[in-house]
């Protein structure tokens, strides 16, 4: 059964550590099959991300006082003579450590010692304990004390946060034998009293792999991961009422291009098959389906296509990923090879994993070859490098299929057809085939998971009933007409409408949308109907901020819509929710849409028109534009701005009040115009000086965008 994350912080042993400043966090990317350029980092992956997600939980102090966010170990057990590494993490980026000391007690003698720091990095504490032959036993991190830069002094006991019991041995394994040896010192120690050796188990990633270090880059990653994971996977079966999350990767992107041949391009075609896959799957109940991408281009320029496809898979954990899915088109230097073949993982290490990939594979091959596809029957790829999992097996090849494992779920990869060959190549041209494909894949899927279209419970019509007739007093302000009710009522018991769906059709009604409410009663009735009260003063203040800065009603409808808060009244009516989804590109991401807004204001001097706001929205959602390449290039080297023919003077302090939101200092001004009549700079550089500036990163984070 999935474990959930557990009312503790997670630690990780790393072995080989090697310490530097903290870096990039991960991202969702994109993945790449491509032999040679997996195989050259094989080993190097295979340690950055072992078991990131099958062992850990998530940050949730008992204690709310205590920032402490993690602690990582360097070893499970110190073979002396030798050093543990201890990485302790307090607050969040933006936290600076000065001081730290750890205690650290010896369980057998009941003897503690105080460590001061070795290093700091940010927000985080190192620590480097030596021990030799005389020091051997059992021992446990009990309290660190830190001090910011800030002044702020913080004394924390583990076990106060709700963490279980930190424990590394020197010379000596903590094993079963040894819990129970330390449990029988409980009269010396009351702490000991709830010990339990398979919940200390339950948080240790033990990595034993060949590499000699760990970028700070990874440990970043693994940071991240852990943060933001928020299931542990173990075995494939879901608690009740718990959704599997399955993960549609589509091969490739405009950045790291796929295959070519026959007037074909892999990473358009693996797009539009993840797409009506995903549309398929969704008709299934109880599961979840996210994509990596969702447009042409790759989500987080500016990465190998190596760390593209690790950090694709380290946030399928960070949702919680049951099944991870690739979607690629097969190619050849020979026209001849044609058909579908599936890559799953090995037996190594998780030899659960593997047959759950096996099982997974066949479902899809199944369907696959229904359409008329060759069968090239499902296959494993062995590393060819000799790298390894954690317990020295051999891994797998694929960068996807081995960090999946390492995270705890079954990840496969699937080659549809081939596109050098010419057969293969005319059924992929066809808009109607690649709908078969994605449906064949997902019909594979749901068949392994054992989902159904069919809800598996009864809806009550007298709940369902007041429901409907709620809508009709909260919305339309009357009682119901009976065949509205009764239409209403039995396209909700029938499940052919879902709770989201039937408020959307009286929102957006002929009725409502004629009684020509204002901004403010159009929230107010949304406050009603979702969160079942009045507005309160801020929250509807925002909801308003975002109606009248580019966000369309629906935009507003569907954060009302997909409310916790309307989850409830749902579930209390026993009916199925749903989901509202972004339409128009506005809808997709209120922070960018408002952010956007304001440089038609700022830059151009004028409110925005729908059209160009739903396109560059969508063009930054997609990945195709940054927000700094519209604000730059998309805003002020368009025609409508160039045609204006500011003055220097001018161009400077829209600059200002555009990047910096604020009018222009005298000094700055100064140094800018310098640059220019001066022709020191050119107004793209100084466009680009302004845009990399500290305050404009600011200003991006005001609205939630990067």
């Amino acid at each position: 059964m999935f474990q959930k994350a557990k009312h503790f912080i997670t630690y990780f042993l790393i072995a080989g550590l090697t310490l530097g400043v903290l870096s990039a966090q991960p991202a969702f990317a994109e993945e790449t099959v491509s032999a040679d350029s997996i195989a050259a980092t094989d080993t190097v992956d295979t340690v950055n991300t072992a078991d990131i997600t099958n062992t850990v939980g998530t940050a949730n102090t008992a204690k709310d006082a205590s920032k402490l966010a993690y602690v990582y170990l360097n070893q499970k057990t110190v073979e002396t003579p030798g050093t543990q590494v201890v990485m302790v993490g307090y607050g969040d980026e933006d936290t600076l450590v000065s001081d730290a000391v750890l205690t650290v007690k010896n369980y057998y003698t009941g003897a503690t010692t105080t460590y001061e720091k070795t290093d700091v990095m940010e927000n985080v504490a190192v620590f480097e304990m030596d021990y030799s032959t005389t020091d051997k036993g059992i021992y446990e991190i009990t309290d660190v004390a830190i001090t910011t830069s800030d002044g702020v002094q913080d004394q924390i006991h583990l076990r106060d946060t709700g963490m279980a019991n930190v424990y590394f041995g020197v010379d000596e394994e903590f094993t079963e034998e040894t819990s129970e040896d330390v449990q029988a010192l409980s009269t010396e120690s009351e702490d000991l009293a709830d010990i339990d050796i398979h919940d200390v188990e339950l948080q240790i990633v033990h990595l034993d792999g060949n590499a000699d270090e760990i970028s700070t880059s990874d440990i970043a990653d693994i940071k991240n991961t852990l943060q933001n994971a928020q299931k542990s996977r173990t075995t494939l079966q879901t608690e009740a009422g718990e959704d599997y999350v399955v993960v549609l990767d589509p091969g490739h992107d405009s950045t790291h291009a796929g295959a070519r041949a026959n007037g074909l391009a892999e990473e358009n075609v693996t797009l539009q098959i993840a797409q009506y896959c995903k549309e398929e799957l969704e008709q299934y109940y109880h599961v979840k389906v996210y994509m990596t991408r969702s447009g042409a281009g790759c989500p987080y320029p500016g990465n190998s296509s190596v760390m593209d496809n690790k950090n694709r898979v380290l946030a399928a954990a960070g949702v919680g990923a049951d099944l991870y899915v690739s979607i690629h088109i097969n190619s050849s230097r020979s026209g001849s090879p044609n058909g579908a073949e599936v890559f799953y993982p090995n037996a190594s290490y998780r030899p659960d994993i593997s047959s759950a990939g096996a099982n997974l594979s066949t479902q899809i091959m199944r369907q696959l070859t229904a359409l008329g596809l060759s069968n090239r029957g499902i296959s494993i790829r062995n590393s060819e490098d000799r790298s390894t999992y954690p317990d020295g097996s051999l891994a797998d090849y694929y960068g996807v299929i081995k960090n999946s494992k390492l995270c705890g779920f079954p990840g496969i990869i699937v080659e549809h057809a081939y596109i050098s060959n010419a057969s293969d190549a005319a059924f992929l041209r066809s808009e109607e085939n690649l709908k078969r494909l994605g449906i064949a894949d997902a019909t594979g899927i749901a068949n392994y998971l054992g989902l159904s279209k069919t809800p598996d419970k009864v809806a009550d019509p007298v709940l369902v009933t007041d429901f409907v007739t709620r809508l009709y007093d909260k919305c339309l302000g009357r009682y119901p007409d009976e065949k509205g009710l009764n239409d209403w009522v039995n396209s909700l018991c029938s499940f052919e409408q879902d709770g989201v769906g039937v408020a959307y059709g009286f929102v957006f009604s002929d009725e409502m949308i004629n009684s020509n409410l204002s901004d403010e009663e159009f929230v107010e009735v949304l406050y009603n109907v979702f969160l079942d009260r009045g507005s309160d003063a801020a929250g509807k203040q925002d909801w308003l901020y975002n109606l009248n800065n580019g966000v369309s009603r629906y935009g507003v409808f569907m954060g009302f819509a997909n409310s916790k808060e309307f989850t409830g009244i749902c579930e209390q009516y026993g009916i199925e929710k749903g989901e509202a989804k972004a339409i128009e590109g506005r809808d997709r991401s209120l922070g960018l849409t408002t952010f956007v807004s304001r440089l038609y204001t700022k830059a151009l001097g004028r409110g925005y028109d729908v059209k160009g706001l739903n396109d560059w929205c969508n063009a930054i959602m997609d990945g195709r534009e940054t927000v700094t390449s519209v604000s730059t290039n998309g805003f002020f080297n368009s025609r409508e701005f160039l045609e204006k023919n500011m003055d220097d003077s001018e161009f400077v302090k829209t600059l200002y009040r555009t990047f910096f939101d604020r009018e222009y200092d005298q000094a700055g001004y100064d140094t800018w115009m310098d640059n220019l009549q001066n022709h020191k700079m050119t107004r793209d550089e100084v466009l680009l000086g302004f845009a990399n500036s500290k305050e404009f990163a600011d200003l991006k984070k005001q609205y939630g965008v990067k």
